[in-house]
Order: C-alpha cells, then structure tokens, then sequence
C-alpha cells in the first residue's frame, strides 16, 4: 500500500523588520574580497552614495587599505586620490559597479 508524503505543514514567513533586512545584506552576499566588502557596507549605509563618495567613506572607516599597486602610483592611502586619478579609477569603478549590481540582482537595493 503506498505512503502518503508527509505534509511538513504551514509554511512560515518571517518578513524582518528594516534594521534586520539591512543586517542580513552583508549575509547574503558573500566576497573573498576585502575591497568589495568594504564597498558593501558603505553602500549599506548609503545606497544612493556615487562612486566618489563611497571612496570617502572607505577612506573614514579605514577598514580596507587601497591596493597596493594603487598606493605604490599615488605614494597615498586614499581611495579618494586614486578614484580621482584616471589612470588608478578603472579598477575601483569596476569594483563598486560588482557590487551595486549584486546588491541589485539580490534584491537589496530597496533596503
């Protein structure tokens, strides 16, 4: 005589509250790099933030050093120097363009 399939009864939806949603972006998301991590988390603290401003914020958290390539050109730290330099920009665009678009595809940018 067949088995019926169990039933695992109701689904549950928890619908998180903003400040949880906002906590599980960094969850969701996960990167080996340190660089985009860092943009996460300013893009976190400000979604509408443009490429320059986000380079200030790594800058003030100080979180995530530029890369070594970048400081050896500019003999700086600053992601603000290197993103305003245009032979040193190409990489932190394309670096913060990943990631808004992660947080796009993920269906984080509403947070």
């Amino acid at each position: 005589m067949p088995v019926a399939p169990a039933n695992p009864g109701p689904k549950h939806h928890h619908t998180a509250g903003p400040d949880t949603r906002k906590a599980n972006v960094r969850g969701s998301l996960n990167y080996r790099s340190d660089l985009k991590r860092a943009i996460l988390v300013q893009l976190t603290k400000r979604r509408s933030a443009t490429d320059l401003e986000i380079c200030r914020g790594l800058d003030a958290d100080g979180a995530v050093e530029l890369p070594s390539k970048s400081r050896e050109s500019l003999r700086s730290r600053s992601f603000e120097a290197a993103y305003k330099d245009s032979k040193l920009r190409h990489p932190l665009e394309s670096a913060i363009s990943k990631v808004r678009k992660d947080v796009q595809d993920n269906g984080l940018d509403s947070l």
